[in-house]
Order: structure tokens, then sequence, then C-alpha cells
């Protein structure tokens, strides 16, 4: 059964994706388990931030050079020599956004403009699912 008959919506999509799709709003909070992301850097950057005891060891995981341009490519306005301990659990989750939703916001935006075009997105934000 599709969606315009009743059907079930959007399952395959992240509750934040479809949250998207009908509101256009993103959600700050972005709780995905480490074990989903496919990423092997991504993981491996998240995990060393999990153990990071010091200031020091948050500045040694950005000698690797993708989490630099991760927290770049965040638009993140703290320096990478400004970052401290306190910082660890903001950095990781401004990580798994950009890396699961930011990263795809235009290709989504795109798929977004076609639902609009074919009047299927209408109908998705008018009986949205709870």
């Amino acid at each position: 059964m599709s969606v315009t008959q009743g059907g079930n919506g959007f399952p395959y999509f992240h509750h934040l994706v479809y949250e998207y799709f009908v509101t256009g709003a993103v959600s700050c909070t972005i709780d995905i388990d480490r074990d989903c992301i496919p990423y092997g850097i991504l993981k491996y950057i998240l995990d060393k931030l999990d153990t990071a005891d010091s200031k020091d060891d948050i500045q040694a995981v950005f000698h690797v050079d993708e989490a630099t341009e991760f927290l770049y490519a965040t638009d993140s306005p703290k320096p990478v020599l400004n970052l401290v301990l306190d910082d660890k659990d903001n950095i990781q989750s401004i990580f798994v956004a950009y890396h699961c939703f930011l990263k795809v916001k235009s290709e989504m935006d795109r798929f977004i403009e076609g639902l609009h075009v074919t009047g299927v997105l209408d109908f998705v934000r008018s009986h949205p699912l709870h």
C-alpha cells in the first residue's frame, strides 16, 4: 500500500530525515548508534574522542587529516587549537550530524523538490506520521 493510500509512509528514512522532509527543520540532537556508521575513519575519530582524557588527547585527534576536514566542513566556530576536553561531546555530535545528515543535505533537498513537484510532499506534510 502506498503512502497516498494510507500506507506506512517512508519507513526506510531515519526519523530525523523524515522530520526534515515534513517540517524543513534539522534537529540538533542526532542520536545514532556508532555501530550503524559504516564509514571507518569517522568511527575511528569518534572512538579516539571517546577515550580522550585531556586537551592534548583532543588535539591529537586532529592530527588525523580527516578529523580536521570534518571540523572545517561543519563550520565549527572554534579553531582546533582552542578545543578542550569539555568540547568532546559537542564535537562528536557535530561529526555524526555532518556524516549522517549535512553531508547529503543537498541531495535530500533535491529529492524534496521532486516530491513537491509531484505533489507527494504536500500530501506527506498534510498527513505526517507520528
